[in-house]
């Protein structure tokens, strides 16, 4: 692939408004640790929680009123696993689900400002399971960033969506198809290509049958990708990891420009 002219975006903007201004492709930017575990604080949180021991750890409280012991909701020590699916508390029991939005202010400004607000529509939603404000979830310019488990999906921008679309989400009736970065765990081009199966086959429900798994490396930032459906004959897709042209900066605290990058996933002319 020939070198790539990249155009320069200047360190004045919030993060979040540049990635919405570029176009920039949030497929396959979910945080790639094979454990999470989310653990209650109080309010002030550190900048930044660091990982213990290779686990993701990620703050939360409640986003409803503190003062209301009603909408407390957990109060525990959870810990999810990508190699098991499961969500369970420090007693190996299992937690049917937890939803967390990043309104990690101290972290990054488009955090607080996008994710508090979403908070603050979903408290006016009636007959919702509890969703947390949490601390950094990854992809400061993505926000407003949305993790719901056991699913292990991660989502961003969730503030442009629509009141019933957020309702629909929270309800796991809908899931749009624009708003998803992939799932937390897996190797971002699986995270990629599950989404680019989704478009192409229209799919909104929060569960899928198809299955993706890496069949081959056939350059740098390029893979092909088998995807199995059931009684159907698997596919092979290849999808690459492109220069977008563009450099800009990650948060809006960042000290330097980075290069953009968007996928391009077709399916592919090899045999399977």
């Amino acid at each position: 692939m020939g070198s790539t002219s990249i155009t320069q975006v200047r360190l004045q903007e919030r993060c979040s408004e540049i990635s919405r201004c570029n176009g920039e492709d949030i497929r396959g930017t979910a945080g790639q640790a094979s454990v999470w575990r989310f653990e209650p604080h109080s309010l002030p949180w550190p900048k930044s929680i660091p990982k213990v021991d290779g686990v993701k750890c990620v703050w939360y409280r409640p986003g409803q009123d503190p003062s209301d012991s009603a909408t407390m909701g957990l109060t525990a020590i959870i810990e999810w696993n990508s190699a098991t699916g499961r969500l369970v508390n420090s007693d190996d029991e299992t937690i049917e689900s937890f939803i967390g939005v990043c309104s990690h202010a101290r972290h990054d400004v488009c955090c607080g400002e996008r994710g508090k607000q979403v908070l603050r529509r979903i408290q006016q939603f009636d007959e919702v399971e509890p969703v947390f404000s949490c601390s950094h979830l990854g992809g400061d310019r993505f926000a407003a960033n949305m993790v719901i488990l056991p699913e292990g999906l991660l989502l961003g921008r969730v503030d442009e969506l629509s009141d019933v679309q957020l309702r629909q989400i929270l309800q796991r009736e809908a899931l749009p198809v624009e708003v998803i970065r992939g799932r937390i765990g897996i190797a971002p081009v699986l995270g990629a290509t599950e989404i680019w199966y989704r478009q192409e086959r229209q799919i909104t429900s929060f569960s899928i049958d198809a299955t993706f798994a890496v069949r081959e490396e056939t350059d740098d930032n390029c893979w092909l990708v088998e995807v199995a459906e059931p009684d159907e004959k698997a596919i092979i897709v290849e999808a690459r990891l492109e220069e977008a042209g563009v450099a800009a900066q990650f948060t809006c605290g960042a000290e330097k420009l980075s290069p953009l990058q968007h996928w391009v996933i077709r399916k592919s002319d090899q045999p399977y």
